[in-house]
């Protein structure tokens, strides 16, 4: 009986219009709606070594077609058996983050709308996607990871203010703090990471202007979760260290089993792809 309850309430909560975020401390928006549905999903699935190793990116492909952050993307790579999902996630212009990549050509491409545009939620929630896909709000994300998807863990990815969007998994979704891998892209993003209480961490290495003895250097310093790079980086004595020191290495983003082969010859552990093959097979 709880968990229909939990349920209905998720449902509710679903498609129940967003007021803008200017106050990140409020929670009555959870609690109005519903005060166990968060709670009920805090525990996070275990990953298995395979699971792990293998990040959907951008909720993963769908049609042939990448960078869609929609309801079915995530929904097919979650049936191909991926858990660790990475989704972009920006601010909407009344500050809502919504599961979106850019405000430029993806408003042409995947809506129909003026390119280079920042609209507000309830405009993004208004428009008709491709194929009549569904695009998403966090709290819709969220929401369904408690119902359709328990097992997920959402991998951050955003080009907005990193600060801003830590408050809000911490505040408006307590509890949940296992279920977000956070990437951070400095040095100082981690250590705020590490105030909120998020326990996986990525540091991801696309817009650092470390070096790569200084990234070793704070990881000896520090408890990272895993680092992510791309194939500049790729050597074999980097991906080595950092897998001795307990970090977990990933490269992103490879698209065919050619790349694959290559990564794994570098020893990294994992990669960001956007369905490469099904994780499950």
């Amino acid at each position: 009986m709880k968990s229909i309850i939990s349920f209905v309430l998720a449902m509710q909560l679903l498609f129940q219009p967003i007021a803008g975020l200017a106050d990140i401390n409020d929670k009555s928006f959870i609690y109005e709606h519903s005060p166990e549905i968060f709670v009920d999903y805090t525990k996070p699935h275990e990953l298995t070594d395979t699971e792990k190793a293998y990040v959907a990116h951008a909720g993963g492909v769908l049609m042939g077609m990448t960078g869609l952050n929609c309801l079915e993307a995530v929904e097919k790579s979650y049936a191909r058996g991926f858990r660790l999902i990475e989704m972009d996630i920006l601010f909407t212009e009344d500050d809502v983050p919504v599961m979106y990549h850019a405000w430029d050509g993806d408003n042409a491409r995947l809506f129909g709308k003026k390119p280079f545009t920042v609209y507000s939620s309830e405009e993004f929630k208004s428009f008709k996607m491709v194929y009549l896909w569904h695009q998403l709000t966090l709290d819709q994300m969220v929401t369904y990871m408690c119902t359709r998807f328990p097992e997920m863990y959402l991998v951050t990815d955003t080009k907005g203010n990193n600060y801003y969007l830590m408050n809000v998994l911490k505040e408006r979704y307590p509890g949940m703090e296992k279920r977000f891998i956070v990437q951070v892209y400095t040095r100082d993003e981690y250590e705020y990471a590490v105030q909120k209480g998020f326990p996986n961490i990525i540091y991801t290495l696309y817009r650092t202007d470390d070096t790569k003895e200084q990234v070793l250097d704070f990881c000896r310093k520090n408890k990272v979760y895993a680092i992510t790079t791309y194939s500049d980086w790729m050597d074999d004595n980097f991906p080595e260290t950092l897998n001795a020191m307990g970090v977990y290495t990933y490269i992103h983003t490879v698209h065919n089993p050619r790349e694959y082969q290559i990564v794994k010859s570098h020893l990294y552990q994992g990669i960001y792809t956007d369905g490469l093959f099904d994780v499950n097979s």
